[in-house]
């Protein structure tokens, strides 16, 4: 019978393996039993992927029963030169299998950059279904699977593309600058949201930002010439940034292999995509594209983003098995194991009277507060003889010795925390 971590694996065709002698990074995975409840808003709770030119920011989200992600690239620069979030994608499920009181898996693998979500049932072997993200190494695209561990179990799958930025023109200021600045809304592509003929053939939703000067948009090249007294040479010169245009778009199918009915266009929205049909599984893809020369025209770059998504890389087998590929070469040709020296010995006990500590008494008698230890017998000596009670509270008190007073020793602590050549008890024989 297969294990659990076969089935998991053969149910998203992700398999990365790594060859003799080569480390293997699964064992240093970062894994979490319970559910964060992360509302998009707090970004320390989300779960990092990318592949060097775009990046995931994740989290598990129990409410929908899916997962939820940003998706940003470093190429999606707007004229203000600040970086912008390109989409927020959300993937919802029905049934819910994320139960307040089923089982609950979200893991980030090192071994192939990738989250898993296991929901449903009562531990990893019983699980009732997998959702897997990865932003391919080979395409700009960002791939979602969602899967039953036993084929059979059906479900319904949503999927939406939205816009983190208002439908209409905003400005905001810079923290110690002095310019503001200014950005138009995104661009939404649905069923009827471009004109026909739509760049898009099939059931497809997307979105785009171009960068618009003349339109409004601030323009961080126009203040830093005019700032520099460079204004006169402005109508030799244009901004590199004007007219970049960024975006994404996302499609699906039912099963990994992207076959089956595909999903929908959801009724009535632009943003939305939804299976027409449950099944056992559904892949989606994310194809994410930066034009820095769009020059604005924002038909030609959907023709290239619909090229994209059609033809660029389907959620398939075959496009996972070569991510997979490329994530094992990837560990077996970028680690080192450093050769470590052996521990060193430890060092000798203290010689006699060393100074071992001292009463927290004040500077005006630091120097008569001297602890110290006979190295051969481990006796402790007090200044002024004096004498140490047992401790309470993290305190101690010294009072004078008297004839029923008994040494204090130092003896090696035994405690399953402690190390015994670093760490002591002060005992007395008494206590």
């Amino acid at each position: 019978m297969a294990t659990a971590a076969a089935r998991l694996s053969a149910a998203f065709s992700l398999a990365v393996s790594f060859a003799a002698g080569f480390p293997d990074p699964s064992v240093n995975n970062v894994e979490w039993m319970s559910v964060t409840p992360f509302d998009g808003s707090n970004y320390a709770d989300g779960l990092p992927l990318g592949n060097g030119r775009v990046v995931v920011l994740a989290w598990p989200n129990a409410t929908s029963g899916g997962v939820d992600f940003y998706v940003r690239s470093a190429m999606a620069l707007h004229s203000d030169t600040s970086v912008m979030t390109i989409a927020r994608v959300a993937v919802a499920l029905q049934p819910n299998f994320c139960s307040p009181m089923a089982y609950f898996n979200t893991t980030l693998h090192l071994e192939d950059a990738s989250i898993s979500v296991l929901c449903g049932g009562s531990s990893f072997t019983d699980y009732i279904l997998a959702l897997k993200v990865f932003v391919d190494a080979n395409t700009d695209a960002v791939v979602v699977t969602a899967a039953s561990r036993d084929g059979a179990t059906t479900f319904s799958l949503s999927a939406s593309l939205t816009s983190v930025r208002p439908a209409f023109r905003f400005g905001f200021g810079w923290d110690f600058n002095c310019p503001g600045s200014s950005s138009g809304p995104d661009v939404v592509i649905g069923p009827s949201a471009w004109p026909p003929p739509s760049p898009f053939t099939f059931d497809a939703v997307g979105l785009l930002h171009a960068n618009n000067v003349a339109a409004g948009d601030s323009s961080a090249f126009n203040f830093t010439m005019w700032q520099q007294g460079l204004a006169p040479l402005l109508a030799n010169f244009s901004d590199p940034l004007d007219g970049r245009i960024f975006g994404a778009g996302l499609r699906g199918g039912a099963g990994v292999e992207g076959d089956g009915a595909p999903l929908v266009a959801s009724p009535g929205s632009n943003s939305s995509l939804q299976s027409a049909m449950p099944a056992p599984a559904f892949a989606m893809l994310l194809a994410v594209r930066v034009d820095p020369a769009a020059g604005g025209d924002e038909e030609a770059f959907l023709r290239a983003l619909a090229a994209e998504l059609n033809t660029a890389i389907a959620p398939s087998a075959r496009a996972a098995g070569n991510f997979a590929a490329w994530a094992g070469g990837f560990w077996q040709r970028s680690w080192f194991v450093p050769a470590l020296d052996p521990p060193p010995p430890p060092p000798p006990g203290p010689p006699s009277n060393a100074t071992l500590g001292g009463f927290p008494c004040g500077d005006d008698l630091a120097e008569r507060q001297t602890i110290t230890m006979d190295a051969a017998t481990g006796t402790l000596t007090f200044p002024l003889g004096m004498c140490l009670l047992a401790p309470y509270d993290g305190w101690v008190d010294a009072l004078p010795c008297n004839a029923s007073s008994q040494p204090w020793r130092l003896t090696p602590c035994t405690a399953p925390n402690c190390n015994a050549t670093e760490d002591f008890w002060v005992q007395s024989p008494f206590t």
